[in-house]
């Protein structure tokens, strides 16, 4: 089922925006070029968020890709001296962040971190938790997509707005319910399936190729719809799934928007009432790459509709986004 809010909840949000729309960053790691460990896209990316003021900067990871050639030679380094994956990331991510904090105090943007299962400083298995906090082992413990206070990766949460989901998670801004996978299910998908069109005008035949992936999250409620997953020796896989978690990557409600990077062409579409988007990638080899800006309109008022009548969100009717190169 779709999610749907009061219309009186639906007005309150309305006011809280001055009846300007949601403005919402996605962006995907690395976060650097494969030449350097510089960061400068992430640093772009910050200071064209500093001027454009969005609500919203959804960051998702890998923030320290275990794919770049420093990971793999393990030669991380800043400057002169020689650091590991976490104190990079504190001086590339997480001291940035906190920079950007600085500069606009009284500013209202919000940043969401997700890792990815490429994050050397994220667990190394799928379902993952947030950024910062110890594996979770078993159902008696909270859910994976519950937040938590970052530990010794020294994110600003302090300042209330900085937060951390899991890989995958799911969260609301105003009344859209937002689901993120950092793990490239497009991309595993696309190889796996098998389809066969018939050419009698379903709306599954009708639908384009990434948009038909896309489909199988939603209608199998799930962010990982593969069994059993690749062999970690298959060019798709990313990580170990751990498939006694399976109930961790279940979507309970269909979402607004799903945020799903992936290796294929970035894109943006409705399908079925969802508007998924794949962002792309931040930086690509030894360039910059793209993001996405995403715009959600107020949803148009019933003057005649009491405060507690329910209302559907629809939000690709009411959206756009935008594919910006860094």
């Amino acid at each position: 089922p779709g999610a749907m809010t009061t219309r009186g909840e639906l007005r309150t949000f309305a006011s809280q925006q001055g009846g300007a729309p949601l403005s919402v960053w996605v962006a995907a790691g690395p976060y650097t070029t494969a030449d350097d460990l510089d960061y400068a896209p992430l640093h772009d990316l910050l200071a064209a968020a500093k001027a454009a003021k969005p609500d919203c900067v959804v960051l998702l990871g890998p923030f320290v890709d275990a794919d770049h050639p420093a990971a793999k030679r393990n030669e991380f380094s800043e400057g002169e001296e020689a650091v590991d994956a976490a104190t990079l990331f504190v001086l590339k991510v997480a001291w940035a962040l906190e920079r950007a904090l600085d500069a606009d105090p009284d500013g209202a943007t919000q940043f969401v971190l997700a890792p990815s299962t490429r994050d050397v400083v994220g667990a190394p298995v799928f379902p993952q938790p947030p950024l910062g906090t110890a594996p979770l082992d078993n159902a008696d413990k909270p859910s994976w997509q519950d937040e938590f206070p970052a530990g010794s990766l020294e994110l600003p949460t302090a300042s209330g707005r900085v937060h951390v989901v899991g890989n995958p998670g799911l969260f609301k801004l105003n009344e859209t319910v937002v689901a993120v996978t950092a793990t490239d299910v497009l991309f595993q998908l696309s190889s796996q399936e098998l389809f066969v069109n018939g050419r009698d005008g379903s709306a599954l035949a009708t639908l384009p190729r990434v948009a038909r992936l896309a489909s199988h999250l939603l209608t199998q409620r799930s962010f990982y719809p593969l069994f059993p997953p690749p062999a970690l020796a298959a060019a798709q896989a990313e990580a170990p799934v751990d498939l006694r978690q399976h109930a961790k990557w279940r979507l309970p409600v269909k979402p607004d928007v799903l945020i799903a990077p992936s290796k294929l062409q970035p894109f943006a579409r409705d399908v079925g009432g969802c508007l998924v988007l794949n962002p792309g990638h931040l930086a690509r080899g030894a360039a910059g790459g793209t993001f996405a800006q995403l715009t959600v309109h107020p949803a148009a008022d019933k003057p005649e509709d009491s405060d507690d009548v329910r209302v559907a969100h629809d939000v690709p009717a009411r959206a756009r986004v935008e594919i910006t190169r860094i």
